[in-house]
């Protein structure tokens, strides 16, 4: 998906834009190590994971 929206040129006012998408991703396998209480655990996951993946340079996937 990722490289699929990095592909796209749209033309806008003349000019070519092109998009990157980053991506956070979190999973829980139901392990009790993983410190996961509710939904906002795995969420706070995914969003670390999405800053992550922009510090390493944008259009990327991290878990």
């Amino acid at each position: 998906f990722r490289e699929t929206v990095a592909g796209r040129k749209v033309m806008y006012g003349g000019q070519e834009i092109n998009f990157t998408i980053s991506i956070g991703v979190a999973a829980t396998g139901g392990n009790t190590t993983d410190n996961v209480k509710d939904i906002e655990d795995i969420l706070k996951m995914a969003d670390d994971a999405l800053y992550k993946a922009k510090a390493a340079g944008r259009n990327r996937v991290a878990i």
